[in-house]
């Protein structure tokens, strides 16, 4: 990227009257903020990448030497001071410098000094604090961190407390007393004791659990959903996958219990959306949770999620769209990925230089633009921003029609 981004060509080709919210893009060549209707609200050559800090209305800009500054949505900055990374949960921010870490309000005061090597969003009303090395094999005890930035000894130590992730208001925890996995609560207690050798997070009320005779499946309480006598278990949203031997078993859940609904002898699988992919050596099959057949393809062919009853098959001609519902393949490409926040896909295809050229299609693979930009992303819904020969673009997204709001040309010197 030259320079002179300063001196730019801006195109605005939509204007609103009414306020507008901010556009967050990043692209290779540029990073900024942007108001709804293409009007820079940073300057164009300032920051090397633009990121929202969750709904908050605040931004992470990384700049050029890869210092970390925070702005608002107007674009303008509310501290001088630089950081090396910034997170936000639940009202408040987490930022760290100089590998210490500290809890700020969104007015960027400090609520906390530069105590913790870690902090971890539990809940609105707590976060787990550490003071020690969190990537050790030592112990390291756990502070209760309250909103306020009091910090309470929540009284209990775990080991490698980086691998901790809460959801559904526990999390998977190494004690360094037994050496044993069990789930902490929000206020540092051990939910269920300690006393299995593996264990992953919950989802959807489940979670995968392990002793010395095997992968099974717990519910919140502790009790086991599916004994642990697997070799392996997948707890997906709707169904749930068990391997054992050569063998592969689905369950679909039922109010608090599992009801078998397909056994698959050689073969192996992985969770798709809301179907799940069965793979051995004649085909590969994607199933229902109820365990009907709904597809069946080439044994040498990956399935993977998509949304709407479509998924994302990758083979030896390239990967294709595929609706579920009504059988049809889009065109192969080298590279197919749904832009989640657009509900749109982008494609990517070599082009004669040799380069990778990417271009977006619908939900049923009609293509929206040719594979004409070497970079698209989807910044917010109803947005898309790409980057072509020297020019970074930002569209809106209304259906399946693309209006051009800004043109930055990152070639004038």
């Amino acid at each position: 990227m030259k320079s002179a981004l300063a001196l730019l060509t801006l195109v605005c080709l939509t204007m609103h009257a009414c306020a507008l919210a901010s556009v967050a893009v990043t692209t290779p060549s540029a990073g900024f903020l942007c108001s709804e209707d293409g009007t820079l609200l940073t300057e164009a050559d300032a920051y090397s990448a633009v990121t929202p800090l969750g709904d908050s209305g605040l931004f992470s800009c990384v700049r050029p030497d890869g210092g970390i500054i925070i702005c608002d949505s107007d674009g303008k900055t509310l501290s001088d001071d630089e950081y090396t990374g910034a997170s936000y949960a639940y009202g408040r921010l987490v930022v760290s410098r100089g590998g210490l870490s500290a809890l700020f309000d969104l007015e960027m005061n400090a609520l906390t000094g530069w105590d913790f090597t870690h902090i971890l969003p539990v809940s609105s009303s707590r976060f787990f604090a550490f003071r020690t090395n969190i990537y050790d094999d030592i112990a390291d005890a756990i502070y209760l961190l309250l909103p306020d930035g009091r910090a309470l000894p929540a009284g209990v130590s775990v080991a490698y407390p980086s691998q901790l992730e809460f959801n559904e208001r526990n999390t998977p925890a190494l004690s360094s007393v037994t050496g044993l996995y069990g789930y902490l609560d929000e206020n540092g207690n051990w939910r269920l004791l300690s006393e299995y050798v593996c264990a992953g997070a919950f989802n959807n009320s489940a979670a995968p659990a392990g002793t010395s005779d095997g992968m099974g499946v717990i519910d919140r309480l502790g009790y086991w959903l599916l004994e642990p006598v697997y070799e392996s278990v997948i707890v997906g949203e709707s169904c749930i996958l068990a391997r054992d031997g050569d063998c592969l078993y689905a369950f679909a859940r039922e109010d608090n219990a599992l009801m078998l609904t397909g056994e698959y002898p050689d073969a192996y699988g992985a969770e798709a959306g809301d179907y799940y992919a069965v793979y051995d050596k004649d085909a590969a099959r994607l199933f229902t949770r109820e365990g009907a057949c709904a597809a069946e393809f080439a044994p040498d062919t990956l399935v993977l999620p998509a949304s709407e009853a479509r998924v994302i098959i990758a083979d030896g001609e390239g990967m294709r769209l595929y609706d579920i519902e009504t059988g049809v393949k889009s065109a192969p490409y080298f590279y197919v990925e749904q832009l989640l926040l657009a509900g749109i896909y982008r494609y990517a295809v070599y082009s004669e230089e040799g380069s990778l050229c990417f271009g977006l299609m619908d939900k049923d693979g009609s293509l929206l633009t040719d594979a004409v930009y070497e970079y698209i992303s989807a910044p917010a819904e109803g947005f898309i921003s790409a980057e072509a020969i020297g020019y970074v673009y930002l569209y809106a997204l209304e259906g399946n029609e693309l209006t051009e709001l800004l043109r930055l040309d990152t070639q004038i010197e």
